[in-house]
């Protein structure tokens, strides 16, 4: 495991395992309720990515994303 990406997010950003990333963030539902969440990436033997989306997108996680690779496959977690 390694430590939090430093970065201008509020957003956390970790690898957990090898090829695999989490985002932790803190957000809003409906600007009322804060409830964070965690979204995840995997980057697969060929080289693609495969992200389970939970959480708002922000430069900091758009940028890891494009470090990984190409991201091919995105799971919508929540819809709300």
């Amino acid at each position: 495991m390694t430590t939090p990406t430093q970065n201008s997010s509020k957003c956390a950003i970790r690898e957990v395992a090898k090829d695999v990333w989490t985002f932790s963030c803190p957000f809003s539902r409906f600007n009322l309720l804060p409830v964070g969440g965690r979204s995840t990436a995997v980057k697969l033997s060929n080289g693609d990515v495969w992200v389970l989306a939970s959480t708002p997108l922000d430069e900091a996680t758009k940028a890891k994303l494009g470090e990984l690779g190409p991201v091919k496959w995105i799971v919508g977690a929540d819809a709300g």
